[in-house]
């Protein structure tokens, strides 16, 4: 797992592994799983299939979150 200081969001249905032989290796993971490894409190569900970095939002509406300086956004669930 990388250091989540640098992490924005995650979303692991499927997580790719680039190998340096130019393959890769595919595997499935449980969102669950993931948030589970996570520092507590350091990642908030969004969306069924999304964590975001709680300290990297800078902004939400009633449909997306608005992460860090860059403006990157990724969709808030119903719920």
């Amino acid at each position: 797992m990388p250091k989540t200081d640098n992490l924005l969001w995650l979303m692991p249905r499927a997580i790719e592994l680039p190998l340096a032989d130019g393959t890769a290796v595919l595997f499935k993971v449980a969102l669950r799983a993931v948030e589970e490894m996570l520092p507590p409190g350091a990642f908030v569900r969004i969306h069924r299939s999304y964590l975001a970095a709680r300290g990297r939002i800078t902004g939400f509406s009633g449909t997306e979150v608005t992460l860090d300086k860059h403006g990157v956004t990724q969709p808030i669930g119903k719920k």
